[in-house]
C-alpha cells in the first residue's frame, strides 16, 4: 500500500500527539507498515522507536521491532543495544529474554553481560514450557562458548542442566511431562561428556517415571544406550520393562524389540522376544475386550437389551449367550399363551395372577456377569484395602440421609466432584489415617454418585485433610469441605461453598489469562497489600474459568487495587471489582418447561394455528371421537 509523503507526514504527526488508547496503537502500526512498505531502513527504525516511545509497554511492538532488526537490519551490535533496552521494559516476556540471550552471543557479548542478562530471564519463568525452552536456549548458549575455546570441560554446561531441572520441577509440578528435557541431558552425557554412568541415572529416572508407558520415549532413550553405552544387556532388560508397561501404541514398541534381537541377539533371544511380544498383546487385546464390555454392561438402566446398537456392539460369547436365554424364554412364553384380540384387532392384556395370602414377592436380583478368573490378575493376599497401620475401609452405598445419624462432623469431610468410577481405595489413598469411606449410590451394581464423606480416626486429621481441597484424583480436582449433618426440614436446601455478599477487602479478578497461577497472582497484588488468599476459579474439570478472588489484609490495599491503572498479568488485562457474589435468593429462577413447550410445539404439524384462533376468540374447540379404525390409522 503506498502513500504520499503528505500522507506519511500526517501520519507521523498523529502518532508525536497521540495518546496511549488503542486507536491510537493502531495508528502507530499503520506508520510502521507505511515505513516498511518504503522499505528505508532509517525511517523504519524512526517509526518503530517513535511507536515505542508512545507505547512503551506493548510487547508486540517490541516483538516486531526485535524481529526487523534480527531478520532486516542484520546489524548484531544495534540489535543488542535495542534488546538491552527492552529487557529493562519488558521484564516478564520470557520470548524477549530468550532473544535476547542469543542477539549478546550474536553481538559477541562478555560472559559477564550474558550471565547478568540470565539471572534476570530467570525470574521470568512463569510456564513449564516457556521454562524449558528458556533453559535450553542458555544451555546450548554455553556448550557452544565451550566448543569455541577448544575446551573439553563441559562442567558449566553440567551445572546449567542440572540448575534447570532443579528450577522447573520445584516451581511446576508437571515440569517435564513430554521427557524432552531430560531426553536431552541424558542425551548431552551419552554424546559428549561420556559419563555413562550419570547418562544411565537419567534414562532410569525417565523409565521409571512413566517413560516406559509411551513407545516413543522408551524407544529413544534405549537406542542411546545401545549406539553410545553399547551395553545390549541393559538394553534388553530396559525393553522387557517397557514392553510389561506400555499400553498405547504398544505395537511401535514390539516391533522395534523384535528388530532389536534380528539385529543384536541369538536365535533364542529372538525367540524369547517373539514368545514375550506375542503374549503381551493377547494380554493387551484381553483386556481392551474386557474394558469394552465393562463399559457396556456397567448401567444397566442406559443400555436397552433390545438396543440394535448393543447387539451390533456385543459380539461376545457372553451376549450370544444371553441371547439364546431370551429366545427361548420367547418360545416357552409364545407355547404357554396364545394372544387374545378384539373384534377390532388390537390384543387383549391377561389379566395377572392373583397372589396367595402368605406368598412374598422376591426383588430379582441384578444380573451380574461371571468373568473367568483366567481373564483377571487377582492377588489373594491384597483383597482388603488399608490406610495406614490400624485404618479400616467400609464403603457404604447410600443415601447421604442414611449415614448421617451415626458419622462424627468433627473427625468427617465431605467429598464431592468424584469420578463415578472412583473406587474407596482410591479415595482413602488421598488421604491419611482413613477410618471409614462413604459413597452415595443406589446399590450393588450401580455408579457412585460422585460425592461421599471421608470419617478420620481424629478431628485433627479431618482438618488436615480440609488442606487436600482440590487434589487431582484420575486428573479430576476433589472437592473436600467441612461435613454438616443435615437437620430435620433441611432438605432440599443448600450453601454456598463459599461466602456471598460484599467483602470489602477481597477482589473478583476477571479475564485471567488460563495459564496464570496463584503464586503470579500473589506476586501482582502483593504490590498493593500483604495478600492473605488467592483463589482460582475452575470448572469442575479442572479447567480455569478465567476469574479469581484475591483476599487482601485490608480495605484500603483493596481500594489501592481497584483505583490503580490497567494491571497486566501475562500480557493480558485483567479487571478487578469488589467481591460481591449473589446471595441464593437473588438468583433469577429458570424458566421451567421451555423445552417441553418447544417439542410439543414441533409435533402439532402446524394445527396450532386454528386452535390459536379459537382461544383467541373465546369459542372452544370441538372434540370429536375417533372410530377404532382411525385410531389404528393414527398409530
Amino acid at each position: 500500500m503506498a502513500f504520499t509523503e503528505a500522507e506519511r507526514a500526517v501520519i507521523f504527526a498523529d502518532v508525536q500527539q497521540g495518546g496511549k488508547d488503542e486507536a491510537d496503537l493502531k495508528v502507530a502500526i499503520q506508520l510502521i507498515e507505511v515505513e516498511l512498505d518504503k522499505g528505508d531502513p532509517s525511517s523504519i527504525q524512526d517509526a518503530f522507536e517513535l511507536a515505542l516511545s508512545v507505547h512503551p509497554t506493548v510487547v508486540l511492538l517490541w516483538l516486531k521491532y526485535l524481529h526487523w532488526l534480527d531478520n532486516s537490519l542484520k546489524i548484531p551490535s544495534k540489535a543488542a543495544e535495542v534488546y538491552e533496552r527492552a529487557v529493562i521494559v519488558n521484564p516478564m516476556s520470557t520470548e524477549i529474554m530468550q532473544l535476547a540471550l542469543i542477539a549478546y552471543e550474536r553481538a559477541g557479548e562478555s560472559s559477564e553481560k550474558i550471565e547478568e542478562l540470565w539471572e534476570v530471564a530467570k525470574n521470568s519463568i512463569v510456564d513449564p514450557d516457556w521454562g524449558r525452552s528458556l533453559f535450553t536456549t542458555y544451555i546450548f548458549l554455553l556448550k557452544r562458548r565451550v566448543v569455541q575455546s577448544e575446551s573439553k570441560d563441559f562442567s558449566i554446561v553440567e551445572e546449567a542442566f542440572e540448575d534447570g531441572c532443579t528450577f522447573l520441577s520445584h516451581r511446576f509440578r508437571f515440569w517435564d511431562q513430554m521427557f524432552k528435557y531430560r531426553l536431552m541431558h541424558a542425551y548431552f552425557h551419552y554424546s559428549t561428556t561420556k559419563n555413562y554412568g550419570k547418562a544411565r541415572d537419567i534414562v532410569r529416572d525417565i523409565l521409571a517415571t512413566g517413560g516406559n508407558t509411551q513407545p516413543k520415549v522408551a524407544i529413544e532413550a534405549i537406542s542411546y544406550e545401545r549406539h553410545f553405552g553399547r551395553d545390549m544387556i541393559r538394553c534388553r532388560h530396559m525393553l522387557y520393562q517397557a514392553v510389561n508397561s506400555v499400553t498405547e501404541n504398544a505395537f511401535l514398541l514390539f516391533d522395534y524389540f523384535i528388530q532389536f534381537e534380528r539385529e543384536e541377539g541369538t536365535l533364542e533371544e529372538l525367540g524369547k522376544a517373539l514368545s514375550k511380544v506375542n503374549s503381551q498383546a493377547k494380554r493387551l487385546q484381553q483386556r481392551d475386550e474386557q474394558m469394552r464390555v465393562q463399559r457396556l454392561t456397567a448401567s444397566p438402566l442406559k443400555t436397552k437389551k433390545d438396543s440394535p446398537v448393543a447387539s451390533r456392539e456385543n459380539g461376545s460369547k457372553l451376549h450370544a449367550k444371553r441371547k439364546l436365554q431370551l429366545l427361548s424364554e420367547d418360545n416357552e412364553n409364545t407355547e404357554k399363551s396364545v394372544a387374545k384380540r378384539d373384534k377390532d384387532g388390537f390384543v387383549v392384556p391377561t389379566i395377572p395372577s392373583r397372589l396367595a395370602k402368605n406368598s412374598v414377592m422376591t426383588p430379582k436380583k441384578p444380573k451380574i456377569d461371571d468373568v473367568s478368573s483366567e481373564e483377571m490378575d487377582v492377588d489373594s493376599g491384597s483383597s482388603d484395602a488399608t490406610v495406614g497401620p490400624a485404618s479400616i475401609i467400609v464403603s457404604v452405598h447410600a443415601e447421604v440421609n442414611d449415614i448421617n445419624a451415626d458419622v462424627d462432623e468433627q473427625a468427617t469431610v465431605f467429598v464431592s466432584n468424584l469420578g463415578y468410577n472412583a473406587t474407596v481405595e482410591e479415595i482413602a489413598s488421598l488421604f491419611d489415617n482413613v477410618k471409614q469411606v462413604w459413597l452415595s449410590g443406589a446399590g450393588k451394581g450401580k455408579q457412585s454418585k460422585g460425592y461421599g464423606s471421608v470419617t478420620f480416626n481424629t478431628a485433627e486429621d479431618a482438618s488436615n485433610a480440609l488442606k487436600k481441597d482440590r487434589v487431582k484424583l484420575n486428573g479430576r480436582p476433589v472437592f473436600v469441605s467441612k461435613y454438616k449433618k443435615k437437620k430435620e426440614g433441611d432438605v432440599g436446601k443448600s450453601d454456598f461453598r463459599y461466602s456471598v455478599g460484599l467483602e470489602k477487602n477481597k477482589l473478583y479478578v476477571s479475564n485471567v489469562h488460563f495459564d496464570c497461577s496463584e503464586e503470579k497472582l500473589r506476586e501482582v497484588f502483593g504490590a498493593f497489600g500483604s495478600v492473605k488468599a488467592v483463589r482460582i476459579v475452575t470448572h469442575k474439570s479442572g479447567r480455569p474459568k478465567g476469574c479469581a478472588y484475591v483476599e487482601l489484609d485490608s480495605e484500603s490495599s483493596a481500594q489501592k487495587a481497584i483505583n490503580s491503572p490497567a494491571i497486566e498479568i501475562l500480557g493480558r488485562p485483567v479487571k478487578v471489582a469488589l467481591s460481591n457474589p449473589p446471595k441464593k435468593d437473588q438468583l433469577t429462577p429458570a424458566i421451567k418447561g421451555h423445552g417441553m413447550h418447544r417439542r410439543i410445539g414441533s409435533m402439532t404439524n402446524g394445527n396450532d394455528e386454528t386452535e390459536n384462533k379459537n382461544v383467541d376468540s373465546g369459542e372452544k374447540p370441538k372434540k370429536t371421537k375417533l372410530s377404532n379404525d382411525e385410531f389404528r390409522k393414527f398409530l
